[in-house]
């Protein structure tokens, strides 16, 4: 489940989903936008389960966006510490909580 290198941070319903890759933290929503986009372009239908998918097989195409952020300037460097911890979220996987630095 997920993609590797990719970690998913959740801090509760009051704050945007984060993603961390390579040390930087990334705003969760507006990566999945930029994936939605090339799904749209090259997927005839849209599905959420498909996109999932589409993300999986296509993870060159997520750290190119993720790339992007970071030259962009829209990643900042993650310097905390992550918990694992058991949560309802993604299905009773482990989810990342990050703990203020």
């Amino acid at each position: 489940m997920g993609i590797r290198g990719f970690r998913f941070v959740y801090r509760g319903d009051w704050s945007d989903p984060e993603v961390i890759w390579h040390g930087y933290v990334f705003n969760a929503n507006a990566l999945q936008d930029e994936m939605w986009a090339l799904y749209e372009d090259r997927c005839k239908q849209t599905d959420d389960d498909e996109f999932v998918q589409f993300c999986k097989d296509n993870v060159e195409d997520l750290r190119e966006s993720a790339q992007m952020f970071i030259d962009n300037g829209e990643a900042r460097r993650f310097t905390g510490a992550i918990r694992y911890e058991n949560d309802w979220f993604s299905k009773g996987a482990p989810a990342l909580r990050a703990i203020p630095a």
